[in-house]
């Protein structure tokens, strides 16, 4: 539809001027001039409003492929362990807390289950392991002093004891 709206105000733009041109007219009068500038001015903003609309749509389907192809390939990337020296409460599907036996322990809350998507500005996104878009929230952790991470294979997950912190 977007390409087709700057298509066709092209055409009728082009058939306006084939049209004008077949028809004697005086020419170089001020009324002239201005419909011309009006004409070319609403021709520029119609198929400008076509095209922004185009790449709008066209970069909506990329980024909801992409997501679809990161989403089905979740489950191959590094599995994230999260430690953190007070309690998240992150309850999602998947996700255990852990709570560390040593009261002494810098890090006494272990989450396992997450997959880190992305860190940026600061901010840890994480999706459950057993993640789908109608199953669950991301979770956004924001960068601390307070956090560690530690990334393990999908297919070494099973060689860390899950008790352990």
């Amino acid at each position: 539809p977007p390409l087709g709206l700057a298509f066709g105000v092209m055409l009728l733009f082009y058939a306006s001027c084939q049209h004008r041109s077949a028809k004697p007219a005086e020419r170089d009068s001020a009324g002239t001039v201005w419909i011309g500038i009006a004409e070319w001015a609403g021709v520029f903003v119609l198929v400008s409003l076509g095209l922004f609309w185009a790449v709008q749509v066209y970069s909506a389907s990329v980024g909801t492929s992409r997501a679809r192809a990161q989403a089905s390939q979740l489950g191959g990337e590094p599995n994230a362990i999260l430690y953190s020296a007070h309690s998240l409460s992150l309850h999602a599907p998947g996700v255990t807390e852990i709570v560390c036996a040593d009261s002494n322990a810098a890090y006494r809350f272990r989450y396992d289950g997450l997959k880190l998507i992305l860190q940026s500005g600061g901010q840890y996104f994480f999706l459950p392991k057993e993640w789908s878009p109608s199953s669950g929230p991301a979770i956004v952790i924001p960068r601390s002093d307070s956090l560690r991470l530690e990334f393990v294979l999908p297919s070494s997950a099973g060689a860390r004891s899950v008790e352990t912190c």
